[in-house]
């Protein structure tokens, strides 16, 4: 306890210098990579081993390992404001997350529920992997099938958190998540194509990854499709990618 008491700190202001020096020094980013994925596990490995949890637990420490890695991409194709401004969400973000996982790892508190977390912590993760994606793809012409393919792991474990957090049996589970990584990637394939910038085609992913995921979370969990809740999804999805396609500038 005393070693994640520690880590709840530690860990998001290591974070942040790493993020610091990756926006100084660019070239750096594969350094900053390992050392970020690193002190992540073993933050994780350290909360398992002191709470005696079971290794499946693990699972929680996706959208921290996620989030902090998607903002890390991000930073390679963005401004320094920007940059500055995300350094502090993530390193707010990590720390939430790291300190209710103390609590709920260690009994402090009961009935701690992290869905909210994964739902919003892992829609800003698929706008940024995304607008990451499609920001490298302009400036270095890469092929959209390298893109597809490198976001493929990445999208099929942002839906794996989300049906584990909120309970869904696995074999239920395990179709949709398949069904909606080749979802993601077609809609990523189709949208390429579009005359838009990287943060425009990131943005309009995300609300298709959002209307999937809130329908398909509503549908394992009462157990049948409901009209009116698919048509609010729908609605609101194309209302928003429309006001971001006729708001946006190529």
């Amino acid at each position: 306890m005393k070693y994640s008491k520690f880590l709840v700190l530690f860990t998001p202001v290591s974070l942040f210098v790493l993020l610091q020096i990756l926006i100084q020094k660019p070239s750096l980013f594969y350094y900053i990579l390992f050392l970020t994925l690193a002190i992540l596990l073993v933050t994780a490995y350290i909360f398992l081993k002191e709470s005696g949890q079971k290794k499946e637990q693990f699972s929680f420490f996706l959208l921290p390992i996620l989030f902090s890695l998607s903002i890390l991409s991000y930073i390679t194709i963005s401004d320094k404001f920007t940059n500055q401004l995300l350094v502090i969400v993530n390193f707010i973000f990590v720390y939430t997350l790291l300190r209710n996982f103390f609590y709920y790892f260690f009994n402090i508190k009961e009935n701690l529920k992290f869905e909210n977390f994964f739902s919003y912590g892992n829609l800003l993760v698929v706008f940024f992997v995304s607008a990451s994606a499609f920001g490298i793809k302009y400036f270095l012409n890469a092929p959209t099938s390298i893109v597809a393919l490198c976001l493929l792991p990445i999208f099929a474990l942002i839906l794996y958190g989300v049906i584990w957090v909120n309970k869904i049996n696995m074999r239920d589970g395990f179709i949709f998540i398949l069904l909606g990584v080749i979802v993601l990637i077609e809609i990523l394939w189709i949208i390429s194509f579009l005359p838009f910038n990287y943060n425009t085609l990131g943005l309009i992913l995300a609300i298709c990854y959002y209307v999937y995921i809130g329908v398909v979370r509503f549908f394992l969990k009462v157990g049948e499709l409901n009209t009116r809740t698919t048509k609010l999804y729908l609605i609101f999805g194309f209302i928003s990618i429309l006001i971001i396609i006729l708001t946006s500038k190529a």
